[in-house]
């Protein structure tokens, strides 16, 4: 048995009837890629440290891009995470799980990649597939690869150490984070003034200021840094 069948392993063969394919609908929230006993596919509408997704045809491939440091930590997390979901599998939908680690991009760049693992689809009380969004969390430098965390009921069960997620939200007011969330549901500055009573004035400088302390170019990569620190 190689080192990756002992994760594919933890799964039951899929039941058609529970599965749901999450590359059905292109969204920007669409995951990369996707972990079944028999089948490894990807997104390739999205990238992976500058790779396109389809560049991947394992499982192997994607652990091919990790910091060497880093390869055994997600490799031991990524099958305590499944054997979580398969413990947990009737209250798992719902539950994820998320690490930072280093990966090796196109050209050598060195990435932190903040990645996001979700249980999809059930067969006997076991889980069928495991789903992935990777996203670059670069920008943030952050101190800690390696840090992780399970969002659920049972979180006692783990630990989490990511001061770079935590202080995202710190970093902004209550205000900007009220005009944050309308600018990604697509209002306009005007309609934001207006419903929020301020003038169009304010709201620019909200916009600014926000740009400006999270280091980001333009507003949709403002709002897409929001969507990856789970503010919406």
């Amino acid at each position: 048995m190689g080192k990756f069948d002992t994760i594919t392993n933890l799964f039951e063969k899929t039941d058609q009837k529970t599965y749901f394919d999450p590359f059905e609908n292109v969204s920007q929230l669409s995951p990369h890629y996707e972990l079944s006993k028999d089948a490894f596919r990807t997104n390739p509408h999205r990238k992976i440290a500058g790779y396109n997704c389809k560049e991947f045809k394992s499982l192997e491939d994607i652990y091919g891009l990790i910091h060497p440091d880093d390869v055994e930590f997600v490799f031991k997390f990524s099958k305590r995470t499944i054997e979580f979901f398969n413990q947990h599998v009737e209250n798992s939908f719902g539950t994820k799980t998320e690490l930072i680690f280093r990966a090796k991009g196109k050209g050598g760049k060195m990435y932190h990649l903040h990645r996001t693992c979700l249980p999809n689809g059930v067969n006997d009380k076991q889980l069928t597939h495991n789903i992935a969004i990777l996203n670059d969390v670069t920008w943030m430098h952050p101190k800690h690869s390696r840090s992780w965390n399970l969002d659920c009921d049972n979180s006692e069960l783990f630990s989490m150490n990511i001061p770079e997620i935590s202080n995202f939200k710190e970093q902004l007011s209550l205000r900007e984070i009220e005009v944050l969330k309308l600018l990604a549901r697509g209002f306009q500055s005007r309609d934001i003034a207006n419903l929020l009573r301020i003038s169009r004035h304010t709201v620019d400088t909200h916009r600014r200021n926000m740009l400006k302390k999270l280091d980001a170019a333009n507003t949709p990569q403002l709002i897409d840094l929001a969507r990856d620190m789970n503010l919406f």
